[in-house]
Order: C-alpha cells, then structure tokens, then sequence
C-alpha cells in the first residue's frame, strides 16, 4: 500500500519525463534523418552552422552573406548572439547534429517548466502533466522544432523557465532566463517586458519589477534602431520587410501614419487563420487572459511582414508567441476553475475544462501538427530513398574544409563548416567546388530554372572538371 501511494503522489512527474523522452527521442530521429536525406537547408541549419563553426574557428560571429558573397557579421541579419552560447557544445562534435541535438533536448525541456508552472497555479499535479502534453503537442512548437535550427527556438523554453521562477518569486533566476531569452532575437525583449510588468503591479516588487521591465526593453530597442541598423549594410538581403517599408521603424511609422491600413492588415484573413491555428493548439481559453497580449509584439511583426512564412504555422516564427499562449492558456484554465466551482461542483468544472482542452488541442494537433499519421505526417522526409543522400555525405567529408563551396540550399547545411560558403549560382568565380542537387534545390537566391541553365552551362566549361555527375547531383571542381 505504501508503494502504491506513493506511486500516485508521483505518477504526474513519471508521466512528464516520459513523454519528454518521447518527444526527444522522436525529434531528435526525425531531425537527424532529416538532415540525412539533404531536407534540411542552407536556410537556416547551414547559416547557423556556419556562425557557431566561425566562432570556434577564431573568426567571430561572422558568416557568408547568403545572398551575395562577403563575409558579414551574423548581426547583419538578427541578434541571435545566444548562437555563442551553443559553442562549447558544438566545439566537442562539430556537426550540424549536435545543434539539432540541442534543439531538440531544450525545446523538450520547457514541459517540465509547464509541469511545475500548471502545478503552481492549478493545484493537483496531474494538471501540470496535462499542460505539458499540451505543451509537447503543440504544432507551432512542433514545426519550430523541425524546421533547421534557429536560435528564437531555444526562446520558446526559456521563456517558460523565466515565467515560472517570476510566479515562485525567484527573481535572479528568472533575469538570468530572460537574458538567455532575448539572446535568441531581437524582438524576443519586447514580449518579455510584460513579465517585468506583472512583478511591479501584481507581486509589488518595484525594484526587481523595474529591472526585468527596462531590461528587456532597452536590449530589444538598442538591436533594432541601433545595432541591427549598423551591420545590417553589410548584406545585400533584407530582413524586416513590411507593408510599410524595410525595418523595425517602418511598422511604427505605419501605427502612426496609417493606423487603418495596420489595423486592416493586421486583421487580414490570413493573419485570422493564423491566429485561431495558434489559439487553438493551447484550447481557446488563453483569449480571456491578458497573458496573450506578451506576444503582441511577435504577433504585429509576423502580421504585417511580407514574408509568407511569417503567417504560418509551419514555421519558427511561433517561437516568440508559443510560450505566452501556454501561459495565458494556464493561467485562464486556473481563473475559470476557480469561478465556475463557485455555483457548480469542483468535479464536474474540472471534467468539462480538460474535456475542452483535450478536444480543441487533440484536434489541432492532428489538423495543424506534423506528427506520423495525421494530414501533414513529415516522416516520409526521413524514410524516402533518396540516391543522392550517401554521395552528398561523403562530398561533404571529401571536400577540404579550407575550400570555398557553392551549393543549393538543399545540400547547403552539409557544407557549412568552412569560411566561405556561397548559395549557388551565387560565388562562382569564388568557389573551389560547386555541388549542386537539382531536384527539390528550393533555391533562395535564384529560380529552380536558373539553377538549372546555370549548372548545364557549368559542366561544359573549360574551367571546371565534373568530379560526379550522377542524374540530379552534380559535383564541379575548379581546375588547377
């Protein structure tokens, strides 16, 4: 009897980490065998490889430019200086796994911040292994995870560790988890200041509430008007482009010029989609909660962005928006528990809540999310027969680090480990090799028919010798 009672005291705890090892274990192969059958992309697996590999290598936060051919600082692009911290760990196996590997296990880690955050709030423990579950299941998270490696990503847990440690008033560490949060990007600071508010108004602590508000704050305004502005001339690519122009301060400038037109956009039928796919993966109820509103910021950027990927689910950009509807999620679930058990019993609010949260976030997960046998199963990118997987890995061991590539973004997060490092057809007269994969070569920098003519015209020239030319895989050396 003693061991079964203590089996139920503990079952919650049991339940979390395993579905923590079977969210790891699951994402941690399909990512790796993703990567292995060249689905993984020079954007973004080999952008950041390359950084992290430059940063051990003695060459600082640098990288190619992926849209032309200088060496730019990786600031160019965004300021996702939490890429240093992977450094020690990828300086141990320096391949694009082990920042898979990183990925996969830190995401994984934010249920366990769930766990103790839903027991915190709602009482019984099992309900902080329902809001893990939920957590684990949710397709934004999911897709993050899938989709290459990005700094933001590590966000998403992060977050969750600093809101949980504010909630138990342990306010050194829950600066120490902001820091490494607004480390991922630049935005991720802004989402944050909400958690700074919450300590000043709602737990009192002026002094601590001040420095995890202006914190934050200053951090995310310094690397959008200041930092980001000065490097961001090294590169012939943009990163912010909006309705209303390139850059942070176009978005406010449009708030304030043209306050129709944003609010117009910003509700625009795609962004609604996109905002019931992502309040539905944590049940609907976050809407009563103004926890949701931390992720404005996130939410105004991706809404008004000219990028497509910006305005979907099956992508990174949920990073900064995924931790604050788990949150808000919670925190609503604990505020309706408590209201609805006054005129009716504790037993039945308590089914009626968790039936609406398994249903609403069952039935996203299985619509929105990539997992094996639902409409959008991915595994068939980790289990097709893909010819041209082994030759790539061994080019990739074959061709000498110090030598400069120009590769398709398909087979470009094989080549990162090196200081020059070109997306074809850009960097040609640079290159020392060009690899090119034609099939599925998702090009960035030009169309799948450039591609094409451009690698045709290549291995008829004087002053190139094809090394391998095998169906869609051709692999070019400079001749001496």
């Amino acid at each position: 009897m003693v061991g079964y009672s203590s089996f139920l005291k503990r079952w919650p705890v049991v339940v979390t980490a395993v579905l923590i090892a079977a969210f790891s274990w699951y994402f941690t192969w399909f990512t790796f065998g993703r990567h292995a059958k060249t689905n993984s992309g020079r954007f973004d697996l080999g952008n950041v490889e390359q950084t992290v590999w430059n940063v051990v290598h003695g060459r600082g936060f640098t990288m190619t430019d992926p849209y032309g051919i200088a060496q730019v600082s990786r600031l160019a692009f965004h300021a996702d200086v939490f890429l240093i911290l992977l450094v020690p760990f990828y300086a141990l196996v320096q391949r694009p796994e082990t920042l898979l590997l990183l990925q996969v296990l830190t995401v994984a880690s934010g249920a366990m911040a769930v766990f103790l955050t839903g027991k915190k709030l709602l009482g019984p423990a099992w309900w902080g292994t329902m809001f893990s579950a939920i957590y684990l299941l949710n397709p934004g998270l999911q897709w993050a995870t899938i989709f290459d490696v990005h700094a933001v990503t590590f966000a998403t847990p992060l977050v969750l560790w600093a809101v949980w440690l504010t909630i138990e008033k342990k306010y050194r560490g829950a600066l120490i988890f902001m820091i490494l949060a607004m480390l991922t990007k630049e935005e991720i600071g802004l989402t944050l200041v909400a958690l700074g508010i919450y300590v000043w108004l709602a737990q009192k602590q002026r002094r601590w509430g001040a420095v995890m508000t202006l914190t934050p704050a200053i951090w995310s305004l310094a690397m959008f008007f200041v930092v980001l502005p000065y490097f961001h001339g090294q590169t012939a690519g943009e990163v912010y482009r909006t309705v209303f122009g390139n850059g942070a301060a176009s978005i406010i400038n449009g708030a304030l010029t043209q306050p129709l037109r944003f609010f117009h956009v910003l509700f625009a039928r795609q962004n609604l989609i996109y905002g019931w796919q992502l309040f539905s993966a944590t049940g609907l109820v976050g809407i009563i909660s103004p926890w949701w509103l931390a992720a404005g910021p996130e939410m105004v950027i991706n809404g008004l962005s000219l990028k497509p990927a910006q305005h979907l689910i099956i992508s990174h950009y949920t990073s900064g928006i995924t931790p604050w509807l788990i949150v808000a999620s919670l925190a609503a679930t604990a505020w309706m528990r408590k209201k609805m058990s006054i005129r009716f019993s504790a037993r039945l609010v308590t089914w009626i809540l968790v039936l609406w949260l398994g249903l609403t976030v069952g039935y996203s997960a299985w619509t929105t999310g990539p997992l094996p046998a639902t409409p959008n199963d991915q595994t068939k990118f980790v289990t097709w027969r893909n010819p041209y997987a082994q030759p790539v890995r061994e080019w990739s061991k074959l061709i000498p680090t110090a030598a400069a590539v120009s590769v398709t973004n398909n087979v470009g997060a094989h080549f990162a480990r090196r200081e020059r490092f070109y997306g074809f057809p850009l960097g040609i007269d640079q290159a020392d090799y060009i690899v090119v994969l034609e099939d599925h070569a998702t090009p960035v920098v030009a169309t799948q028919a450039e591609v094409t003519e451009k690698i045709k015209d290549l291995r008829s020239s004087s002053q190139w010798l094809v090394v391998e030319y095998l169906g869609d895989l051709t692999v070019l050396r400079r001749r001496e």
